[in-house]
C-alpha cells in the first residue's frame, strides 16, 4: 500500500516537473516565421554595424542606431 502511494506521488511529481517553464502558448507557423524574420533582420542590421565599425566607417559609439524589439 505504501509503495503504491509512493509510486503515485512519484508519477505526479514527474508529471508536474516535465512541463518545465512553458507557459502553454503554442506558436502558429505564421507567428514563428515572423519571429524568425524579425530575428534575422535584427542580426543583419547589427552585422552591418559591426562591419562598418571594423572598417572604421562608423562613428565611435557602441550603441546600434537600430531599435531592437524584445520578445512579446
Amino acid at each position: 500500500m505504501i509503495w503504491r502511494m509512493m509510486l503515485l506521488a512519484a508519477v505526479a511529481v514527474t508529471g508536474l516537473l516535465s512541463t518545465g517553464c512553458a507557459d502553454g502558448i503554442a506558436y502558429s507557423g505564421r507567428e514563428r516565421e515572423e519571429r524568425y524574420r524579425r530575428i534575422m533582420d535584427n542580426d543583419a542590421k547589427m552585422l552591418t554595424d559591426d562591419i562598418d565599425l571594423f572598417l572604421l566607417g562608423d562613428d565611435t559609439s557602441r550603441l546600434s542606431p537600430w531599435r531592437i524589439h524584445s520578445a512579446r
